[in-house]
């Protein structure tokens, strides 16, 4: 896990997933005044009728915990971001056409290693400064992760990840 300390930033890059989690801890942060602004990459639409995307469900939370919308920002990502690769990705575009220094990069604790490896990489040759912020989960932590089936999956998952993220993600500036 990694996590830093923060300082006033110009936008908190919420990554995808856990939504329930990691939403209500972005409008948190927001609520603050760690930031000005709440960002994530669109995810694809859901190809099921009546459901919800990821995206749109997540940003009823921020606003539900009182994120003005104008605060809300879902940078567009192609056919939508299907990875943490792709989450980079789009930030870089975003950070590419706005003014940024510094960026609250926000996800679950046994997520850090690897986003900050995808968005450090996406961010080389910019001089953004990214600040860690890790995200608790109810069911798990650090110190007993292996003590429920989620906390097992989720981790050994996420050690998977690193290796190949590390041997094969370089920041690609597409």
């Amino acid at each position: 896990m990694v996590r830093d300390q923060l300082e006033r930033s110009d936008l908190i890059f919420m990554l995808d997933g856990h939504y329930d989690v990691r939403a209500p801890a972005a409008a948190r942060l927001f609520k603050e005044g760690w930031a000005p602004l709440i960002v994530f990459a669109r995810e694809p639409d859901s190809d099921r009728p009546g459901v919800a995307s990821f995206s749109n469900t997540t940003a009823s939370i921020l606003k539900a915990d009182g994120v003005p919308e104008d605060r809300i920002i879902e940078v567009p990502f192609g056919d939508g971001a299907k990875s943490t690769a792709d989450e980079a990705r789009a930030l870089r575009l975003y950070v590419n056409s706005h003014r940024v220094r510094r960026i609250v990069l926000l996800t679950s604790w046994y997520h850090c290693r690897r986003a900050l490896l995808a968005v450090s990489r996406s961010l080389q040759g910019t001089e953004v400064e990214l600040l860690m912020f890790p995200v608790r989960e109810p069911d798990f932590n650090a110190r007993n992760w292996w003590c429920t089936t989620k906390g097992r999956r989720l981790v050994v998952t996420e050690y998977v990840k690193n290796v190949y993220y590390f041997l094969t993600f370089f920041g690609s500036r597409d």
